[in-house]
């Protein structure tokens, strides 16, 4: 897949929408990319911070010692990673998940929906929305399935169902599961645990297994829909 150029969008926006366009749009396509930024960042500092607590807490002693063991100072440390471990996943679920809205709204933009009668206010504006209008036009159908490869990748509807959960019902906790029978290949994983989300139920899952195909799934769309609407407007069938 080609490579996105933010600079190509925003001169083709400029040109083809003007000056006060380009304006708008500018915060949606830095945070197309910054998003994706964000999710790598918080993901890989989960992972230095277990293998930090790894390597003072658990050579010698097993979890369980740890958490309920006599001596107060593990258990701190404990609380403390635990704690700073459930900031970075949450904040990586959340940027996972606004790629695709703020993609979305990108579009929304650029290929000039305003007008669109169906989207009477502009927060209203998702890629769960603009999917099927997107669809409605031919010219427009690449982005259309990107959105729709993307709403209904397993990894992105368990990222969506987190986000959601954790936005309007509350926090979902990360666990951490120790392997006891020496057959795993990592002693120590951090999971999301399991819950449920309009009416369905997500398994206990290392996060792992659900942040990086959602953040593959999630980087592929914006790329998709970043070079398409440069194409689209560079030809003039925007």
């Amino acid at each position: 897949m080609p490579p996105w150029s933010i600079a190509e969008t925003k001169l083709l926006v400029a040109d083809r929408r003007g000056d006060e366009r380009l304006s708008r749009i500018e915060p949606s396509l830095y945070a197309m990319w910054q998003r994706q930024r964000y999710a790598r960042y918080h993901f890989l500092e989960v992972g230095r911070l277990l293998a930090d607590f790894q390597e003072a807490y658990l050579k010698t002693d097993i979890l369980i010692s740890v958490t309920h063991g006599q001596e107060e100072e593990p258990r701190a440390a404990f609380d403390e990673f635990m704690m700073k471990a459930g900031a970075h996943v949450v904040a990586c679920v959340l940027s996972i998940h606004s790629m695709a809205d703020v993609t979305a709204f990108a579009a929304y933009l650029a290929l000039d929906y305003q007008s669109n009668t169906k989207i009477r206010r502009e927060r209203d504006v998702t890629a769960a929305v603009m999917q099927p209008l997107l669809a409605a036009n031919p010219q427009h159908q690449v982005i259309a399935d990107a959105f729709a490869r993307l709403t209904s990748s397993p990894a992105f509807i368990h990222i969506s169902a987190l986000s959601n959960h954790s936005k309007h019902r509350g926090l979902i906790k990360p666990l951490l599961n120790e392997d006891w029978t020496g057959i795993r290949e990592k002693a120590h994983e951090v999971r999301f645990a399991s819950f449920s989300y309009d009416q369905t139920l997500y398994p206990e899952a290392e996060i792992a297994r659900v942040l990086a195909p959602a953040y593959e799934a999630a980087s592929i769309a914006v790329v998709t829909v970043g070079n398409e609407i440069n194409a689209l407007l560079s030809t003039g069938a925007a």
